[in-house]
Protein backbone atom coordinates (compact mmCIF):
# COMPACT_ATOMS: atom_id res chain seq x y z
CA UNK A 1 0.00 0.00 0.00
CA UNK A 2 1.51 3.58 -1.26
CA UNK A 3 -0.23 5.31 1.71
CA UNK A 4 0.64 5.14 5.15
CA UNK A 5 -2.22 3.95 7.61
CA UNK A 6 -1.88 5.79 10.87
CA UNK A 7 -3.88 5.08 14.35
CA UNK A 8 -4.72 7.38 16.92
CA UNK A 9 -5.70 5.93 20.02
CA UNK A 10 -7.49 8.06 22.51
CA UNK A 11 -9.14 5.70 25.10
CA UNK A 12 -9.11 1.85 25.09
CA UNK A 13 -8.10 0.29 21.89
CA UNK A 14 -9.17 -4.05 22.90
CA UNK A 15 -10.35 -7.08 20.98
CA UNK A 16 -10.84 -6.39 17.08
CA UNK A 17 -9.47 -2.74 17.97
CA UNK A 18 -6.21 -3.81 19.12
CA UNK A 19 -5.96 -6.24 16.08
CA UNK A 20 -6.73 -3.43 13.83
CA UNK A 21 -4.31 -0.63 15.93
CA UNK A 22 -1.39 -3.27 15.41
CA UNK A 23 -2.40 -3.58 11.30
CA UNK A 24 -1.49 0.43 11.52
CA UNK A 25 1.93 1.58 10.11
CA UNK A 26 2.57 4.09 12.77
CA UNK A 27 0.41 4.24 15.76
CA UNK A 28 0.00 7.49 18.14
CA UNK A 29 -1.10 6.82 21.34
CA UNK A 30 -1.96 9.37 23.76
CA UNK A 31 -0.55 8.85 27.39
CA UNK A 32 -3.90 7.98 29.04
CA UNK A 33 -4.68 5.29 26.34
CA UNK A 34 -4.48 1.61 26.86
CA UNK A 35 -3.81 -1.39 24.89
CA UNK A 36 -5.42 -5.06 25.76
CA UNK A 37 -5.71 -8.02 23.46
CA UNK A 38 -8.97 -9.03 25.76
CA UNK A 39 -9.49 -12.31 23.77
CA UNK A 40 -7.44 -14.98 25.61
CA UNK A 41 -8.38 -14.37 28.90
CA UNK A 42 -11.88 -14.55 28.28
CA UNK A 43 -11.29 -18.35 26.19
CA UNK A 44 -11.47 -16.56 22.96
CA UNK A 45 -8.79 -16.98 20.02
CA UNK A 46 -6.62 -13.30 19.11
CA UNK A 47 -8.55 -11.16 16.73
CA UNK A 48 -8.44 -10.22 13.19
CA UNK A 49 -4.14 -10.08 11.92
CA UNK A 50 -3.03 -10.06 15.52
CA UNK A 51 -1.41 -13.53 15.99
CA UNK A 52 0.76 -12.18 13.18
CA UNK A 53 1.34 -8.64 13.85
CA UNK A 54 2.12 -9.02 17.47
CA UNK A 55 4.91 -11.22 17.37
CA UNK A 56 6.51 -9.35 14.28
CA UNK A 57 6.04 -5.58 16.39
CA UNK A 58 6.76 -7.00 19.88
CA UNK A 59 8.70 -9.96 19.69
CA UNK A 60 7.86 -13.53 19.98
CA UNK A 61 8.27 -13.47 23.90
CA UNK A 62 6.09 -10.21 24.79
CA UNK A 63 3.59 -11.27 22.06
CA UNK A 64 3.28 -14.94 24.48
CA UNK A 65 3.24 -12.61 27.45
CA UNK A 66 0.33 -10.41 25.89
CA UNK A 67 -1.64 -13.69 24.82
CA UNK A 68 -1.26 -15.86 27.84
CA UNK A 69 -1.69 -12.64 30.69
CA UNK A 70 -3.71 -10.16 28.88
CA UNK A 71 -2.40 -6.89 30.70
CA UNK A 72 -3.68 -3.99 30.11
CA UNK A 73 -1.26 -1.65 28.29
CA UNK A 74 -0.52 1.96 29.14
CA UNK A 75 1.40 4.22 27.10
CA UNK A 76 4.75 3.66 28.47
CA UNK A 77 5.39 0.21 28.17
CA UNK A 78 3.29 -0.11 24.67
CA UNK A 79 6.08 2.77 23.26
CA UNK A 80 8.95 0.60 24.77
CA UNK A 81 7.75 -2.38 23.20
CA UNK A 82 7.09 -0.88 20.14
CA UNK A 83 3.40 -0.98 20.02
CA UNK A 84 3.21 2.90 19.32
CA UNK A 85 5.28 4.88 17.29
CA UNK A 86 4.74 7.92 19.89
CA UNK A 87 3.27 8.99 22.82
CA UNK A 88 1.55 12.36 22.90
CA UNK A 89 -0.25 14.45 26.16
CA UNK A 90 -3.51 14.89 26.41
CA UNK A 91 -6.20 14.77 23.76
CA UNK A 92 -3.68 15.43 21.02
CA UNK A 93 -3.41 11.92 19.35
CA UNK A 94 -5.51 13.23 16.20
CA UNK A 95 -3.57 16.85 16.01
CA UNK A 96 -0.46 14.73 16.16
CA UNK A 97 -1.50 12.45 13.05
CA UNK A 98 -0.80 15.44 10.45
CA UNK A 99 2.13 16.84 12.09
CA UNK A 100 3.88 13.59 12.64
CA UNK A 101 3.38 12.35 8.16
CA UNK A 102 4.40 16.09 7.47
CA UNK A 103 7.13 16.28 9.73
CA UNK A 104 8.68 12.69 9.34
CA UNK A 105 7.44 11.55 5.83
CA UNK A 106 7.17 14.77 4.30
CA UNK A 107 3.11 14.06 3.45
CA UNK A 108 1.56 17.38 3.27
CA UNK A 109 -2.14 18.01 4.30
CA UNK A 110 -2.87 13.60 4.48
CA UNK A 111 -6.21 13.86 6.55
CA UNK A 112 -8.01 16.83 4.43
CA UNK A 113 -8.14 14.36 1.57
CA UNK A 114 -11.51 12.12 1.22
CA UNK A 115 -9.66 9.53 -0.51
CA UNK A 116 -6.29 8.62 -2.86
CA UNK A 117 -6.38 9.04 -6.39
Amino acid sequence: MSTPVVAAINGAAAGADFALTLASDFRIMEQSAVLKQASTSNGLSFDGDAPFTLPNIAGLARALEIAAFDPAISSVPAAAWGLATQVVEGAKSLKNVNRFLTLKYHIDGYLHRRSDP
